[in-house]
């Protein structure tokens, strides 16, 4: 394999050698989430791409802008028709060789969100397939300019660039460009492409003029780019119904020294939950199924039918669980940004994002003037609104903070409130059923 396709396995044109797994671990609640970014750009995207480098042409868009659908990283690796690897902006600032700065200002500046990478395609096994996902299509039609200007610079690449040769390629996308790129051992013939807030990379490395060839490549992915965005969205995506689960929730809460701790864990099924209730030195079981309330106080062994209204015992479970697993009925959902970092958590693919006062503010619903938000991280399962981890650690005054309480708190006095919510068994956990 020559130096210039090895450059190219690893990035499509970025030129660094990558080797990503299909998503990066971040279970410790305590480590900060990376910070979203979000594309400066308030204007829409150019009909061309204005460079001394590059020869652009416009094709007339055909495909609607249902790439601003919430997409999951495992719709973007279908696009790549023989799989492939997800590219995240950690892994590719950490491998980049000649500038990482550069790189991960590129992120920042574009809103780049996540990418795959395929080293092979159909009937072109020594193809390289790169897409990448922005948050918006201004973003993407910035990095499609910058990412020629950067190879016409000579910043990118591990091995020296002889020369760049811009050519037009016509009827792929919304915006599109081919270049040749020399090396001293190789000739990489490449079109790049952009689809609504998406931008495909393809490449070819072979003898002779292979620009028709690279043009026929480019057009087969944009198809199949087109046909995963238009066909069935996401099952994830769409899933109406909450699945079983399992969580565990902590809160302690200290009110001038005086704190109060409560620890609530349970699982629920639909409109079915179990819950154990510990405050101070008391705990309770409390089940509900069909609205119907047992108990099963400490110590004892079975449960007990709870007759009546039930005030005391439907209170508790009112804070069964304490966060809802949909983030949209916190405003979780809108939190996350347009750029949260990708981890894995319990086997789960997560988005995780690290929060201020503004964001704390929409969950509240409130001004946060004289909040210090200390921890904010939130992790919501990749390609859903269901809240997979939340850690808090918040100081202000009770009148604002009331809505995260637990429990009652003078209004009038300062209190500082840390949370840690974790779900667990997404999926898998048994169905709540009334006792025997």
């Amino acid at each position: 394999m020559s130096t210039v396709r090895k450059v190219l396995v690893a990035l499509g044109l970025a030129g660094v050698i990558v080797s990503a797994c299909a998503g990066e671990t971040g279970t410790i609640p305590d480590v900060a989430v990376s910070e979203p970014t979000t594309t400066t750009a308030t204007t829409p995207p150019p009909a061309t791409i204005a460079t001394t480098t590059t020869t652009t042409t416009t094709a007339v868009a055909t495909l609607p802008d249902v790439s601003m659908r919430p997409l999951a990283t495992e719709t973007l690796l279908a696009m790549l028709a023989d799989g492939g690897d997800v590219l995240t902006n950690e892994a590719l600032v950490a491998a980049t060789v000649l500038d990482p700065e550069d790189e991960a200002e590129d992120h920042r500046r574009f809103g780049r969100i996540v990418g795959v990478l395929g080293a092979s395609w159909p009937a072109e096994p020594t193809a390289i397939v790169r897409i990448d996902l922005f948050a918006d299509a201004v973003g993407a039609s910035g990095f499609l300019a910058d990412r020629i200007g950067d190879l016409a610079k000579d910043i990118e690449g591990a091995a020296p660039t002889l020369g760049v040769e811009p050519f037009p390629v016509d009827g792929v996308g919304d915006e599109a460009l081919g270049v040749i790129v020399t090396h001293r051992d190789a000739v990489e013939t490449a079109v790049l492409f952009r689809l609504g807030r998406i931008v495909a990379s393809t490449s070819l490395e072979r003898p002779g003029d292979a620009r028709v060839p690279a043009q026929y490549l480019a057009a087969q992915v944009a198809d199949t780019v087109v046909a995963t965005l238009t066909g069935a969205a996401d099952p994830l995506v769409q899933a109406a119904d909450e699945p079983s689960y399992a969580f565990e929730t902590e809160q302690v809460v200290d009110v001038d020294g005086d704190r109060t701790t409560w620890r609530i864990s349970g699982t629920v099924s639909g409109e079915a939950r179990e819950c154990t209730v510990t405050v101070g030195g008391d705990t309770r079981v409390l089940r509900s199924v069909d609205d119907v309330v047992w108990e099963r106080k400490d110590g004892a062994v079975e449960f007990a039918r709870v007759g009546g209204p039930a005030v005391e015992q439907r209170a508790l479970l009112a804070r069964c669980p304490s966060w809802a697993l949909d983030a949209g009925a916190t405003g979780l959902d809108t939190v996350i940004g347009p750029q949260p970092a990708s981890y894995v958590v319990d086997g789960v693919q997560v988005l995780g994002h690290r929060g201020d006062a503004d964001d704390l503010a929409v969950v509240v619903g409130a001004e946060t003037v004289g909040v210090d938000v200390q921890v904010f991280n939130v992790w919501i399962a990749e390609g859903t609104r269901w809240l997979v981890e939340l850690d808090l650690v918040v100081s202000g005054p009770a009148r604002i903070l009331d809505p995260l309480l637990l429990g009652p708190v003078p209004l009038d006095m300062p209190v500082t409130v840390t949370v840690r919510h974790r779900v667990t068994d997404l999926g898998t956990a048994p169905v709540v059923r009334p006792p025997a």
